[in-house]
């Protein structure tokens, strides 16, 4: 009763859609330039066996990915909706118990997870037809997908009885869940898929050692979200001690006068004290330890600009793009949004301050993305680099949060504004990749170049892939030297310090990425206004 039957049809038929494009562009990519449709009846088959392991890992990879970023929004939305509704007191009164209601709850949104991804298994089964896909390999890599599925929603389930709000618990489950799944590499699911392709013994190994951590920490963390359901279902959810008290009773700064909204967002709507003195400690531990390896280390050039500034900036658009998207929506579930129509100012200043909450709940991310940037240039990157750079940041920034602030007009609830922002910026990034990479073409590399022996390739990509791909036209505009294993140490002349030698019109399909990403952030403000500014005339 609490999801709507047609959207999880659509988003069963959105998945299976995506995945015969993932098809399609695998086969672009790799295949379609092959003269092999004709002739030895081996070689043909010898290719359709190698294009159906290569899918089938790739799918797998996709799949993996798409059910980490989705099933702690779902899982811990479902907490939340009740919570917000107060649906979740009726839930306490009843002669339901504690246990029932929460693996209720959790089982729920796990089986329609499942569902979605049990679209993918027709498509999947496509590539039994051409060889070269054990059984074995199918069988094993859906076991790591659905105990990913558990292990995440627990996750997102336990954390969601702790947390003030559904961006906040989203982000914890992130946390975890890139700690188990990821910097835990025996554990990977994505260490596992592709070495069950190559070593059936060794993938054994390895995956004993998964499915043992998948199953404690899907224990552990049911156990922990089950303790805490009653505070999690309450709209009070901590009990006020002697600290909670002290830091409700802390002094706030006085209302400013021109904009109370404002003062809202930052003081009263904001993260709490825990959250924010994480994000600072973060920001501050990963400023400090980037900026001693980059005038010290011998690592690669340029490895700030690429690698680090990214990450950075991937953490700081999720946070802001995540709290935009539930800003207005929130309001609606609580039914406080026509108390904020009551201060001074219209509708336009509520999404104008909503924008500026979101923005100031990632300071501390920001803050570090501005000092990174500085950071990448004794580490390598251009001086004339880094202005675009920043402003490319802007643009994507600005992008994300005003995505957020449309759909979250859009959508009615918090859980289906971030779910519908997650998706569309996971399947988006992934697919304009995945596109490019089939319209590449292998651009042979001079020996004189290189300084190998035998003929190079470089894959070179089209140009719209720049002008579409944030993370492509980040690179682009990275100018790293093409020498990118040469350490930092090396003595590097002044003149590459400030402005390699690469001519102008590579760049500007880059900037005109950024160009587009910025008129497409005001396109969506504007959007969003006409959209809240017509809700008020209907009402």
């Amino acid at each position: 009763m609490s999801r709507k039957i047609g959207a999880l049809a659509v988003g069963r038929f959105m998945f299976g859609a995506a995945l015969l494009g993932v098809m399609w562009l695998i086969w672009s990519a790799g295949y379609a330039n092959k003269q092999f449709l004709a002739g030895n009846i081996t070689e043909i088959a010898n290719e359709l066996n190698r294009f159906a392991g290569d899918f089938s890992q790739t799918f797998f990879m996709v799949q993996l990915a798409i059910v980490l970023l989705l099933t702690p929004i779902f899982v811990a939305g479902s907490v939340f909706e009740e919570r917000e509704t107060r649906s979740g007191e009726v839930l306490l009164t009843t002669d339901l118990t504690r246990r029932e209601v929460f693996y209720g709850k959790f089982l729920a949104r796990v089986v329609q997870v499942i569902m979605v991804v049990a679209a993918g298994m027709p498509i999947l089964a496509l590539t039994l037809l051409w060889g070269g896909v054990a059984i074995h390999f199918v069988v094993i890599g859906y076991v790591a997908t659905f105990c990913c599925i558990f292990s995440s929603g627990a996750v997102a389930a336990s954390v969601a009885g702790g947390s003030e709000t559904l961006r906040e618990a989203i982000l914890k489950a992130y946390g975890y869940i890139l700690v188990f799944d990821g910097l835990i590499l025996p554990a990977s699911p994505f260490l596992l898929v592709p070495l069950l392709r190559v070593d059936f013994g060794g993938a054994l190994c390895v995956g004993v050692i998964f499915v043992v951590v998948q199953l404690l920490v899907t224990i552990l963390s049911l156990g922990y979200g089950l303790r805490w359901l009653r505070l999690a279902m309450l709209r009070q959810r901590r009990r006020v001690t002697a600290d909670l008290a002290a830091q409700m009773a802390r002094r706030k700064p006085p209302v400013a006068e021109e904009d109370p909204l404002v003062w809202k967002e930052r003081y009263v709507a904001g993260e709490n004290e825990i959250v924010a003195t994480m994000s600072f400690t973060m920001s501050a531990l990963t400023v400090g330890v980037v900026g001693i390896f980059a005038l010290v280390a011998p690592f690669p050039t340029g490895w700030v600009a690429m690698g680090v500034v990214p990450t950075a900036l991937a953490a700081a658009a999720v946070l802001v793009g995540l709290g935009a998207a539930g800003a207005i929506a929130r309001e609606r579930q609580k039914n406080t949004l026509g108390d904020l129509f009551m201060l001074p100012g219209g509708r336009t200043d509520i999404l104008r301050a909503k924008l500026q909450g979101a923005i100031w709940r990632g300071r501390s991310p920001l803050a570090a993305v501005g000092v990174l940037l500085l950071l990448a240039i004794p580490a390598g990157t251009p001086l004339a680099a880094v202005p675009l750079l920043a402003l490319a940041a802007a643009a994507f920034l600005l992008f994300a949060a005003a995505l957020g602030i449309w759909l979250s007009i859009r959508c009615r609830t918090a859980l289906n504004a971030n779910a519908a922002w997650m998706g569309f910026i996971a399947l988006f990034l992934i697919g304009t990749y995945l596109v490019a990479d089939a319209s590449a073409v292998r651009v042979p590399i001079p020996n004189t170049a290189s300084g190998r022996s035998g003929q190079q390739f470089r894959r070179e990509y089209p140009a719209w892939s720049r002008v579409l791909n944030p993370v492509m036209a980040w690179q682009e505009l990275a100018m790293t030297p093409e020498e990118t294993g040469v350490p930092t140490a090396n003595p590097v002349p002044w003149r590459m310090r400030v402005l390699p030698h690469r001519p102008p019109r590579d760049l500007v399909p880059a900037a005109g990425g950024v160009v587009l990403y910025g008129a497409a952030a005001g396109a969506l403000w504007l959007l969003a206004r006409r959209r809240f500014e017509r809700e008020g005339r209907d009402e």
